[in-house]
């Protein structure tokens, strides 16, 4: 059994990780885009920016529920609110940004692993 144990202990991990892709309305990636991972609990932020394909990830992300904001001038602002983040689990959220005011926002209520 010991040589069970720190084989286990090797692959579980204590953080979970958020990733996806930053698109505008015509499928167009949007590079540049401000992604803001905030826990309502806690009140820690979490940012990161999309790279030149609109990907971003968030990897070792503490396990609880965030609202996630993505934002670019140019386009309405997209929120998605009480994402939860578990452990050892990849939770991907692509964002479609609609051309508009900074003004504006578009909130969108998703379960786990929506896109």
């Amino acid at each position: 059994m010991t040589a069970v144990a720190p084989f286990a202990w090797a692959q579980t991990s204590q953080v979970g990780t958020v990733a996806g892709q930053v698109t505008d309305e015509t499928n167009a990636a949007v590079p540049g885009a401000a992604i803001k991972m905030v826990d309502p609990a806690t009140n820690a932020v979490i940012e990161t920016t999309s790279n030149n394909d609109g990907r971003y990830v968030f990897s070792s992300v503490a396990p609880g529920t965030y609202n996630i904001s993505f934002v670019k001038q140019g386009f309405s602002t997209y929120e998605v609110n009480k994402q939860a983040v578990e452990i050892s689990a990849v939770l991907t959220i692509n964002a479609k940004l609609k051309i508009g005011s900074t003004a504006t926002t578009v909130e969108v209520s998703a379960s786990a692993g929506s896109q």
